[in-house]
């Protein structure tokens, strides 16, 4: 009996060690469905049972060809702060690399996310550790009250940082003004992150228009170009030297493969010879180190577009504009 009764527990103790080896083997070894799973599928399993990230998408780019392999990634963050949201981009990273077979998480239609009534969009690779720590400095602070949206995009061909704020609708000219100085402050120290600020004003009050893409003043400042100060300074000098209204300030565009500075204006009355004048005396007194184009746009449309400096070939994509010759004779006559 005593016997009978060694052998059982001797059993039982083979079968529990059978099924602890088991269950360690299927842990070390994925089952033939988890095998078959697809890099997207993995992902998504990744963020099904996680309230941050419960909402995230993930699709293979078919479009692209090639190793590694790319996978887009869009959809709603459940996050409250800025640290929060760089985080998440920096987890993703990590499973980018922890990985058998190495994947790309870009994202090309926005990670997103509401933020104290400001809308943060993603777009773009996403972050290791150093990169995470620096852009969450560039990015926390714009995101404020009175600030409607921030779209953050780093580009694949370069490790620098696009953003864009677009103001809203509660923040009065002065705070827009305070804000706009103070962010660009705190983009001096980077080199290789841009701004761009829509519907901060400069000297001229603003009507500001909610319903637009990018309210004006859209300010595209170039830091190749002079220290923010220099170029806030100098755009607001233009900003009251004429009754048109100042729109559009880009540091950098490109015309036949050559790069170029661009001034818009918008006006609704007569052609302004003397605020004219006074425009091309501000830009000539700092050599560019572009050409500079001046558009002027009115309620119908385009009424002149002139290279300064340049023959007015040069600005033929403008010729049939109604103030074109006038515009020729002021700015490269």
């Amino acid at each position: 009996m005593a016997l009978m009764k060694a052998k059982n527990q001797v059993n039982t103790i083979v079968l529990l060690v059978t099924v602890a080896i088991l269950f360690a083997f299927a842990a070390a070894y994925p089952s033939n469905k988890d095998e078959k799973l697809s890099e997207t599928q993995r992902l998504e399993r990744f963020v099904a049972d996680d309230p941050v990230m419960k909402d995230l998408t993930f699709d293979r780019d078919t479009g692209r060809s090639g190793y590694p392999q790319r996978i887009s990634v869009d959809g709603v963050l459940h996050v409250e702060s800025v640290p929060q949201f760089i985080d998440v981009l920096e987890t993703l990273r990590k499973k980018e690399r922890n990985r058998e077979q190495a994947i790309d998480l870009t994202s090309t239609e926005g990670i997103t996310a509401d933020i104290g009534g400001t809308s943060l969009v993603w777009r773009g690779r996403m972050l290791d550790r150093k990169d995470a720590r620096r852009n969450e400095k560039l990015i926390e602070p714009l995101v404020a009250p009175g600030v409607a949206e921030i779209k953050a995009t780093l580009y694949e061909e370069d490790i620098g940082l696009k953003l864009v704020a677009k103001r809203g609708s509660t923040l009065s000219d002065s705070e827009a003004r305070a804000f706009r100085d103070k962010a660009y402050e705190n983009f001096a120290a980077d080199s290789d992150a841009r701004l761009e600020l829509c519907g901060f004003p400069l000297m001229h009050s603003t009507e500001f228009v909610e319903q637009q893409d990018c309210a004006p003043p859209l300010l595209a400042l170039n830091p190749e170009d002079g220290t923010y100060q220099e170029l806030i300074e100098r755009a607001n000098r233009i900003d009251v030297a004429t009754d048109m209204s100042l729109t559009f300030v880009s540091g950098t565009r490109e015309h036949r493969e050559e790069e170029y500075s661009v001034w818009g204006f918008y006006t609704e009355g007569e052609f302004d010879e003397e605020g004219l004048r006074a425009v091309k005396e501000i830009l000539s007194e700092t050599p560019e180190k572009r050409p500079t184009l001046i558009v002027i746009r009115g309620p119908e449309g385009a009424l002149g577009g002139v290279y300064m400096g340049k023959p007015p070939s040069e600005s033929a994509s403008y010729a049939e504009c109604p103030w074109q010759e006038r515009m020729l004779q002021v700015l490269n006559g």
